[in-house]
């Protein structure tokens, strides 16, 4: 008999697909990986991005496991996903979030089987996009979500901001500040330590435009311009996709697919929260050298070690550590809104939960 103080090291390490075959081998799995230690353990522990979920322009979606000897999210939760999902918005530590078919916001943990709902405040509409979530400690997180509008006072298009509190189950009103440019596209923002970052295009003329980044600081609510690479100023807009993510240590990382020379470049900010804004160039990678056609649509990074892009809806990763490049699945749906990690975890989905059974 393995001593339990093992048995909770091993378990820690195993993929969220392992353990649910696990907890119903014996009434010890059960109580060991029901143990919120262990769930938080585990959920530190486990590799992120061990699948990823394409969202479509069509509001639904498509999950492509990236390893599937390990990932398989159980039937059950996918059932509940297409029926009651209008979009899904955002993922975090193994948690989905949702806006559902009945007006509110769902947090699902597809591995645990159980969800939360989170009422709106009121008058708040449901286009509003969560802009993403941050965990504050082992339980709890906070939910970032913004609209564009007009402004009522200035008549200036503008951004409303309101952030929702999982500890307490509340929504706290941020701002609302003129936007930089006429409407931002909302689920490219990055929620970083606080802030929010989205990259912006302005066309110049028919062919030519620029790049900027704009900064929603959460603590003073307000929003600022970014910085980027001289060589950002003056492009041609169709032929470069910007896209902003972020990197294991808190930076702001940005990546940047020269669509025509099929090049993928990946920069780092330094220190985005100061005034001295630093972007490095840490990886450039040319998809020629390994015999792709096509132009690359790039989606995502996984930590620091996979870039996520597809060339003619072929999904492929490239690694970062062994410089290799390998097609993973493809995407059903050329038109897509946008692709996002996922990893699974047996975290709580907040204070209050309900299984998705009781909704059958």
């Amino acid at each position: 008999m393995v001593p339990e103080d093992c048995l909770m090291e091993i378990l820690q390490w195993l993929p969220a697909k392992t353990l649910c075959k696990l907890k119903t081998v014996s009434k010890t799995f059960l109580k060991l990986i029901s143990d919120p230690f262990i769930q938080t353990l585990h959920a530190n522990h486990v590799k992120t991005g061990i699948s990823i979920i394409n969202i479509t322009r069509s509001t639904t979606f498509e999950i492509i496991p990236i390893d599937h000897d390990v990932f398989s999210i159980p039937t059950e939760s996918l059932l509940f996903l297409t029926k009651y999902s209008r979009k899904i918005m955002a993922t975090l530590r193994g948690l989905i979030v949702f806006k559902s078919s009945l007006n509110d916001f769902r947090v699902l943990n597809p591995f645990t089987k159980n969800f939360s709902i989170i009422s709106p405040p009121p008058g708040m509409l449901m286009h509003y996009m969560v802009l993403g979530l941050r965990s504050i400690n082992d339980k709890d997180y906070e939910m970032i979500c913004a609209i564009n509008k007009i402004s009522k006072s200035s008549g200036n298009p503008a951004l409303e901001f309101w952030r929702y509190l999982s500890g307490d189950m509340s929504w706290e009103y941020l701002a609302e500040v003129d936007s930089i440019v006429r409407c931002i596209v909302l689920h490219l923002a990055v929620f970083l330590s606080g802030f929010v970052f989205w990259p912006v295009s302005f066309r110049l003329n028919i062919t030519d435009g620029e790049y900027q980044g704009i900064v929603f600081d959460i603590e003073r609510r307000r929003l600022e311009s970014v910085l980027l690479p001289e060589e950002f100023s003056r492009v041609r807009i169709r032929q470069i996709e910007l896209s902003f993510t972020a990197w294991p240590d808190g930076s702001l990382c940005m990546i940047q697919n020269k669509k025509k020379e099929r090049r993928i470049v990946i920069w780092l900010m330094r220190s985005p929260f100061s005034s001295q804004m630093e972007w490095i160039k840490v990886h450039e990678i040319n998809l020629r050298d390994f015999g792709l056609k096509g132009k690359p649509s790039c989606h995502t990074m996984i930590r620091d070690e996979l870039l996520v892009f597809s060339t003619n809806n072929s999904v492929r990763v490239y690694s970062f550590y062994e410089h290799s490049v390998k097609k993973v699945g493809r995407f059903k749906e050329s038109q897509r809104d946008f692709v996002i990690p996922y990893v699974g975890t047996f975290l709580p989905c907040g204070k209050v939960e309900q299984s998705i059974m009781s909704m059958e």
